[in-house]
């Protein structure tokens, strides 16, 4: 009797370890894959008729100094920082993902503003984000912005600009990791 009540506790606490690594969710391992800093590559824009079919098409690869950058913490805060021609900005912002939906909050002063994205993909060095609307007379439109990961401090972000808690500024610390 006792090998079997053994046995069953065994069983069951093996069930229970299972069943606490298999139920993350998707969501929380793109989270893990989203922490860090992601800088713009590129932009596309594309306007549909009540077919589907593409009537206007633009793109835009980031180059120079020209881009965004977004700086996200495990604790769904960071800063969205963008360069318009070198000047740039630093934006404190906070960030959640649910359901495949990231929404950024960005925070100026008492104005905030949500940007809502589908996450459409996501890898350790790559992330496409995409906004789309269907309008009232069937027609629609899509966004999509690629941004590439960034493990250390790039030349395009000048040490004097960065947020206080921003990108790595010591070229020895240049990896998470080292």
């Amino acid at each position: 009797m006792k090998t079997l009540f053994r046995f069953f506790a065994v069983f069951c606490a093996a069930v229970a370890m299972i069943l606490s690594f298999s139920s993350c969710s998707k969501d929380s391992v793109k989270e893990k894959k989203l922490v860090g800093k992601w800088k713009s590559e590129s932009y596309k824009y594309y306007e549909y008729d009540k077919d589907g079919n593409v009537v206007y098409e633009e793109s835009e690869y980031y180059t120079g100094d020209d881009y965004y950058v977004f700086d996200f913490n495990e604790d769904g805060s960071g800063f969205m920082i963008t360069s318009d021609d070198g000047d740039m900005d630093s934006t404190p912002c906070t960030w959640v993902l649910v359901e495949g939906k990231l929404t950024v909050t960005v925070k100026i002063g008492s104005y905030s503003d949500n940007m809502t994205f589908a996450l459409e993909s996501v890898s350790a060095t790559k992330a496409v984000l995409v906004d789309s609307e269907v309008e009232s007379d069937g027609t629609s439109w899509k966004e999509e912005y690629v941004f590439k990961k960034s493990f250390w401090r790039e030349p395009w972000v000048a040490r004097s600009e960065l947020p206080r808690n921003g990108l790595e500024t010591d070229p020895k610390q240049r990896c998470r990791k080292c």
